[in-house]
């Protein structure tokens, strides 16, 4: 059948797509965190993820608050790229989750 064409629903008209970038440790348990929530679902599919391995780098400086690393130091890590869609009325919803749940 043509249903299984589309995969996104097709009485929402707006979609954001939303990209974080997290150290690769940390990331199987955001991706429950945020599927655990209704998160990064498309038509009858659950825990649509795209991901993609890369090397981050970051120089926590004045206030932050570094989970890893040092103020003033320059620090490189391994992380990974989680791409996933949801409709526009989960975007308040995906922010706090974030918020919440990131290292």
């Amino acid at each position: 059948s043509t249903d299984n064409h589309f995969l996104l629903d097709r009485q929402t008209t707006m979609y954001y797509k939303v990209q974080v970038f997290i150290p690769k440790e940390n990331a199987q348990a955001f991706k429950d965190t945020l599927a655990d929530h209704g998160m990064a679902t498309e038509g009858n599919y659950e825990y649509c993820f795209f991901n993609s391995e890369g090397e981050g780098q970051f120089k926590p400086v004045g206030e932050a608050n570094p989970h890893i690393g040092q103020i003033g130091d320059i620090e490189t890590v391994n992380e990974l790229k989680i791409e996933f869609m949801i409709p526009g009325s989960q975007m308040t919803c995906v922010q706090k989750i974030i918020e919440a749940n990131h290292p």
